[in-house]
């Protein structure tokens, strides 16, 4: 196939008679063997107890609240994004509990790199397999755990692969009427939108972005969306791991994108992509070093548009290969489930698992431990943080109760207005514990990870209880 000069836009609009895809689709089958299996290293991160919970509160009540009923320090309206992705969760955990969450995660997963294989169907082998490498290396981090997330790098994929399609595109504004109630993360997916709208530069993909910005309203929260948003993203949360620069992490996470540069640059040198594409993935490849969370968008995005030089005729091969995968993994993992126990508690953030407590009341606790804390004893404990962080909390709560964490007394102030009937904080926090106890509050238990203080008047109990270390716990 002679190189096509992509300057003008046009181009990402030929077809013509590539390499077909190879009969046998031994390369995806194996992929999703792989993936199939790796569904059993599937562990629960700090949101997955409040994911489910709210989820579960979704399918139950068949309507979505806007006043919080699990913390006593919310003060904002409560608008929930992710509500669609949270009531899928709650599903499979009703169906098949632990397993039926790996499932999930697992089928997402494995869907994902099925759409990114399909997008690069013409391209040839080396390319096509490197650009799934990266784009499972990237996600890495992120596919240990099931999260709404996942929701957001499938549909990303999906839009990815819809654009070369003249008429598949028009799928578009419905992949984002979904993504707006799945996750976040639309907004990125938006943002590569915008940057191909600028790159083609004709009237049908203008539509095409007013469609799909028209399609993002069809949420509960309507136009709240946009400004919820507006108002909540930005790229600085110095206390969250997967929010740190691209240095803070370790090398080897640093390999997919600086592989994803290099694809760059041969772009920039070959004339692979136009300025305006270029610029686009060197923008989000600028906020993925800043950003850990971006890197699996960044890459997806360099991965397939780098290499996808056109689309091939329509045939239903590359979606037989897709299935194929599909159908390995799901067979790998029906052969697997009865060794699924659980799914794995593990890693800094883990609760101390060993306490229990019982009665109504108001729960100090710590940011990472609020969803779990919530899942166990809300709503009639009601938590002071969890991870929703801006979602339902001011910046002046979330920060006073920072510094409580770190052992920083601007939070003292906030802690005497609020006053808790029960505390439970990990051993370093320190000074909680000697200024509440100097306020009369009495220990009610001590572990060797962890301390409950109970207010002098408070009808709550503390006891240990057997460690489970798995979800839910």
């Amino acid at each position: 196939m002679p190189d096509l000069n992509i300057e003008s836009p046009v181009a990402s609009e030929i077809t013509v008679k590539s390499r077909a895809s190879t009969p046998i689709p031994g390369p995806l089958i194996i992929l999703g063997l792989v993936t199939g299996l790796a569904a059993f290293s599937t562990h629960a991160d700090p949101d997955l107890w409040g994911n489910v919970r709210f989820g579960l509160d979704v399918l139950r009540d068949h309507s979505l609240p806007t006043v919080d009923p699990y913390s006593f320090t919310a003060n904002l309206p409560w608008m929930n994004h992710e509500w669609l992705s949270e009531a899928m969760m709650a599903v499979a955990y009703q169906v098949g509990g632990g397993l039926g969450l790996a499932l999930l995660k697992a089928a997402l997963t494995v869907s994902t790199l099925a759409v990114a294989w399909a997008a690069l169907s013409g391209v040839a082998a080396a390319p096509r397999a490197l650009s799934i490498v990266l784009i499972t290396w990237s996600a890495l981090p992120m596919t240990g755990t099931l999260r709404p997330q996942l929701w957001s790098w499938l549909l990303c994929a999906s839009l990815l692969a819809l654009l070369p399609r003249r008429r598949g595109r028009w799928a578009i504004p419905l992949l984002f009427a979904c993504w707006a109630n799945m996750h976040g993360g639309w907004i990125v997916g938006f943002g590569l939108l915008v940057v191909w709208v600028c790159a083609t530069r004709t009237r049908e993909a203008l539509l095409l972005l007013g469609a799909s910005a028209l399609a993002t309203l069809a949420t509960p929260y309507g136009a709240d969306n946009w400004t919820f948003l507006v108002r909540t993203v930005r790229l600085e949360r110095a206390d969250i791991s997967e929010w740190q620069p691209l240095w803070t992490a370790p090398v080897i996470t640093w390999i997919p994108v600086a592989a994803a540069w290099v694809l760059l640059l041969w772009a920039f040198y070959k004339r692979r992509l136009s300025a305006v594409l270029l610029l686009g993935c060197v923008a989000l490849g600028i906020a993925a070093i800043r950003v850990l969370r971006l890197e699996p968008f960044f890459v997806i995005a360099v991965a397939i548009w780098v290499p996808q030089r056109t689309w091939p005729p329509s045939s239903p091969l590359v979606w037989m290969e897709a299935i194929a995968a599909v159908a390995i993994f799901a067979l790998a993992l029906a052969y697997r489930a009865p060794q699924l126990p659980c799914l794995d508690i593990g890693g800094a953030w883990a609760p101390d698992l060993t306490v229990d407590v019982r009665g109504p009341g108001t729960l100090l606790v710590p940011f990472n431990w609020g969803h779990y804390a919530l899942w166990q004893w809300g709503p009639q404990l009601r938590v002071s943080i969890d991870g929703r962080r801006e979602t339902i909390y001011s910046a002046t709560v979330t920060n006073s109760q920072w510094a409580l964490e770190t052992n920083d007394p601007q939070g003292l102030a906030w802690l005497d207005t609020h006053r808790p009937d029960l505390v439970w904080y990990p051993l370093q926090a320190t000074m909680v514990r000697e200024h509440l106890v100097n306020a009369g509050y009495r220990v009610l238990l001590e572990t060797d990870r962890s301390y409950v203080l109970g207010a002098p008047a408070a009808q709550v109990t503390a006891s240990r209880r057997p460690v489970k270390m798995c979800f839910p716990g």
